[in-house]
């Protein structure tokens, strides 16, 4: 060797071993037969947490570096195919028994005669933590947005938008409700919106929004809505206006609240009170005094007429067949009940009962009655009773509703149990079901003693695949595979998952080896009748599996992991020695099935 090459040499190793120990990643060279260290630089031994006499001479295995040995066989098995890895993402745990998410690459490098591995180790834990907890976030704003709709139900306000440059004009789900517009119809025009309020409150709204256009002046209305009976429907309607930076205005939005139902409570406290003070009939509620000596109303107001329909007269001439002719049979024993009750009050004390009648249409409502002492005789006895009573028919009807939204709810729960299941690629079992219905069929098949069996298998140089066929015909390839294999697996208890990415998982119950032998030449046969072209394989030119096979009995000293590890395992010799086949050493026989 020259003095000029043996220079450049000794150069090259200089600038290597200044890169290796002075770089802040974490670097590593190891054997790549044992995955033993042979160097580690600085910044290894302080990501690891320990010193390079500790690490030197071990390997991954035996520091615990990998947390999932699923892992280590498919970084081991992509280093061996592809000779190099990027970004290879798990989670490790350090000597300090610290867990941590990392990106590792590594190269297959000839070193002293053997093949060994270069890597760098990129901490992103960081990284992933803030991703997590963006995803909280997330969460969090949807439960927020969930729970400002369900206060803007409970508070009865509907919001809308309009778009300025576009003349888009949005509603919500409330406000469609709240104003009585079908929301299939989609929203109104502005001219359609005005002629939903009475005509002189129209025109104050169109003129509040005409001045918040040209100045951009914010405005608050109550106005009211003009239902389809001719009542009206009180509403405070807000609105504001967004500029841009030129000070014009681009869009206008806003709130629009129901205030009906707190208009009749401000109505009926005036008229509780007025009554009070002078008896009088301005309570929209139903109002009368029960005389329980005389057996029949002395009073009733004019609420009564006009919820019931019944005249004071005739609810008079009923007498003490009052109740057994309006109530409904079902609802009369409580009504009796209650009045019973009345006997036993305090004064100040009420009773309270809700309860159908029968208005004079012939008509069910439902009434929300609270009743109290209003009088009693001389010697302390029950002589009459005050009572109000309130027609809630409309909110039974959403009660109604609600238990059968409830109802609804539940058999969309069902349906979405189901698609939580479902691969969405290939539309057959995934993961989750896959690890569910093995731990079941475990749990059996150890309780009964019988053998059950897995097949774990994927396609032959799909990554070639890929990249010379493109990932939508990749996509196309695995949803072929999946529904061919899906016509060989037709007992009830068995299922085909995809594992993940090229890799399918097939379970079989009560299937001892030789019957899951059978089950797998099916599989390949039914793969080649698919005859899917595969120029860039390097055993076929259409598209093989390669399949790995475990048997066993469940004990109590296993576990399914130990299933599916030795199907992985299986899963690598049969593509070590050569792929499209099937390959098992379960029970102590080697079965190797070509195709």
């Amino acid at each position: 060797m020259s003095t000029q090459v043996k220079k450049a040499f000794q150069e090259s190793e200089t600038k290597f071993s200044t890169i290796f120990h002075t770089t802040p990643d974490p670097v590593w060279i190891a054997t790549l037969a044992e995955g033993k260290f042979l160097n580690v630089n600085e910044s290894f031994c302080q990501f690891w947490g320990d010193t390079p006499e500790n690490i030197l001479g071990k390997t991954s295995g035996q520091l615990g570096l990998w947390k999932n040995i699923e892992n280590l066989h498919h970084f081991k098995e992509r280093l061996i195919n592809e000779g190099s890895i990027l970004n290879f993402k798990l989670v490790i745990c350090t000597h300090s028994q610290q867990t941590k998410t990392v990106l590792i690459s590594a190269k297959v490098q000839y070193l002293g005669e053997q093949d060994c591995l270069i890597g760098v180790i990129r901490d992103v834990s960081d990284l992933y933590d803030e991703l997590r907890l963006r995803k909280k976030t997330e969460i969090a704003l949807h439960k927020s947005e969930a729970m400002l709709l369900e206060a803007q139900q409970l508070a009865h306000i509907g919001n809308w938008d309009y778009d300025v440059i576009t003349g888009k004009i949005t509603w919500s789900t409330q406000l469609f409700q709240i104003l009585g517009r079908d929301q299939t119809l989609g929203e109104p025009t502005y001219e359609e919106i005005l002629r939903l309020y009475y005509p002189q409150d129209a025109e104050q709204l169109h003129q509040a929004v005409e001045r918040s256009l040209s100045t951009g002046e914010s405005y608050q209305l109550e106005l009211r809505v003009v239902k389809a009976d001719g009542s009206f429907q009180y509403t405070e309607a807000r609105g504001k206006a967004e500029l841009n930076a030129q000070g014009q205005v681009i869009r206008l939005f806003g709130t629009t609240q129901d205030m009906t139902e707190r208009r009749q409570v401000e109505d009926q406290l005036r008229a509780s009170q007025h009554f009070i003070e002078k008896i009088t009939e301005l309570t929209p509620n139903l109002l009368y005094i029960y005389d329980h000596i005389e057996q029949r109303n002395v009073y009733i107001n004019r609420s009564v007429a006009e919820t019931l329909g019944y005249s004071a007269t005739a609810i008079q001439s009923m007498g003490a067949n009052l109740f057994p002719i309006i109530c409904h049979p079902d609802d009369l024993y409580l009504v009796y009940q209650s009045m019973q009750q009345l006997h036993s009050l305090q004064d100040r004390e009420f009773v309270e009962i809700e309860y159908r009648v029968k208005n004079a249409q012939g008509q069910w409502c439902w009434l929300y009655s609270r009743d109290m002492v209003f009088s009693r005789t001389a010697d302390g006895r029950l002589k009459q009773t005050l009572g109000t009573s309130q027609d809630i028919s409309k909110r039974k009807e959403v009660e109604l509703a609600l238990r059968e939204a409830e109802y609804n709810l539940r058999l969309a729960n069902q349906e979405l149990e189901k698609l939580v299941n479902i691969d969405g690629l290939t539309q057959i079992a995934n993961r989750r079901c896959f690890d569910h219905r093995l731990e079941q069929e475990w749990q059996r098949l150890y309780r009964e003693q019988e053998f059950l069996s897995l097949l774990l298998f994927d396609v032959d140089y799909f990554k070639r695949y890929n990249d010379a066929y493109g990932h939508l015909l990749g996509d196309e390839c695995l949803i072929k595979i999946a529904q061919s294999v899906q016509q060989v697996i037709f007992r009830p208890a068995d299922l085909l998952a995809r594992y993940g990415g090229e890799e399918f998982v097939v379970i079989l119950p009560n299937t001892d080896i030789d019957g899951t032998m059978v089950i797998a030449q099916r599989i390949h046969t039914a793969i080649q009748d698919l005859a899917i072209p595969h120029q860039a394989s390097k055993v076929s030119n259409i598209v093989t599996i390669s399949i790995g096979i475990s048997s066993l009995i469940p004990t109590s000293e296993l576990s399914p992991s130990n299933l599916i590890e030795q199907a992985d395992q299986a899963l690598y010799r049969a593509k070590q020695q050569g792929r499209n086949q099937s390959f098992s050493d379960g029970q102590g026989r080697e079965f190797r099935s070509f195709f």
